[in-house]
């Protein structure tokens, strides 16, 4: 099975000079607990990815003010990805050795096409193991 079954296609994005409450407001709207960031809507390369985590390290321990911090100050810069064409397998190796729970997928141009966390790999073996049986006992249930 390949990224491009399980990942959240285009998903929210952010720019690196967007303020943390701008990130957090799209995150809070849209229930992300990430956000790729790219150098802009139109070619939407990416450039980081910034968590709901690294926006309260960067503003409360600080006492600042969440729209005077931008997300470049607490995103990562390059960030693990894959490819829409790689195997799920290999996402979920690229999540355990790097010990992060979201990967961005990018296309060849570096642009950022989607998303992949570790619920969408859980819900799609969750659903590898429970539909084929139900399926087996669909037959016996008359």
């Amino acid at each position: 099975m390949k990224v491009r079954d399980v990942m959240t296609k285009d998903p929210v994005v952010c720019v690196s000079q967007n303020s943390a409450l701008d990130a957090a407001w799209l995150m809070r709207t849209y229930n992300y607990g990430c956000l790729p960031v790219v150098s802009g809507p139109t070619t939407r390369r990416l450039v980081g990815i910034v968590t709901d985590r690294d926006l309260c390290m960067a503003v409360i321990p600080r006492g600042a003010a969440p729209n005077a911090v931008i997300v470049a100050t607490a995103m990562t810069a390059a960030p693990v990805t894959c490819h829409p064409d790689d195997e799920v397998e290999s996402c979920a190796g690229l999540m355990r050795r790097y010990s992060v729970r979201r990967i961005p997928v990018v296309d060849e141009n570096g642009a950022c096409v989607g998303l992949v966390s570790h619920t969408d790999l859980a819900r799609r073996c969750e659903a590898e193991i429970v539909m084929p049986t139900e399926r087996a006992f669909a037959g016996t249930m008359a």
